[in-house]
């Protein structure tokens, strides 16, 4: 009966350590998209002209804005063709450590990738990192041309990205995952754009 009591005792051990081992030291960090919300409104036009200047004067933050389809002009003068798309993830800490420098960008677009204008970070909007035993959103941005696509379009379009995201721990050290929006289904999209 003792060596039957020592080994429930060893691989309970073992559970706990294992268990441990992935939730403390290798994946810290749950990581899910939450929502893509995609919003066209006088606010993503105005915002994209101001940009055409900064890129061409060279005036932007490099290290949180990242150019993908853009070469400085506006492919339409119409703002119902653009569209700013807030892709949210809900970040759980299950460490007893905090987890600081978060930061989620764009990795990968998908089949419209030339529809992407360009990305800004999550550290662009919220900084900071998520505490222990704790949730946290965050946010990074992409300034889309829609042109003529419809809503199947703009949806195909969120379900193709790939974020990257990096974090650190002080017993972790710089951990990298890749985020996929495909399984992510609470996507909106909404017009507000006011037609004088």
């Amino acid at each position: 009966m003792s060596n039957k009591i020592k080994i429930i005792t060893v691989v309970t051990v073992i559970a706990v350590f294992c268990i441990l081992g992935y939730t403390q030291i290798y994946r810290p960090v749950s990581i899910q998209p939450k929502k893509a919300e995609c919003i066209t409104w006088d606010a993503t036009y105005e915002s994209i002209k101001g940009f055409a200047e900064a890129y061409k004067s060279g005036e932007y933050n490099k290290n949180t804005t990242f150019i993908h389809a853009f070469d400085g002009k506006l492919p339409s003068d119409n703002p119902n063709d653009y569209m700013t798309v807030y892709c949210t993830l809900e970040v759980k800490n299950r460490s007893i450590f905090h987890m600081s420098n978060l930061e989620a960008i764009v990795l990968e677009l998908g089949n419209h990738a030339g529809n992407v204008l360009y990305s800004t970070s999550s550290s662009d909007t919220v900084g900071g990192g998520v505490f222990r035993f704790s949730e946290k959103d965050i946010t990074f941005i992409l300034d889309v041309y829609i042109g003529n696509m419809d809503e199947t379009a703009i949806k195909e379009m969120v379900k193709g990205i790939k974020a990257k995201v990096m974090y650190e721990g002080d017993f972790t050290g710089v951990k990298e995952e890749t985020i996929e929006f495909s399984n992510c289904n609470n996507i909106t999209i909404e017009n507000t754009v006011t037609n004088e």
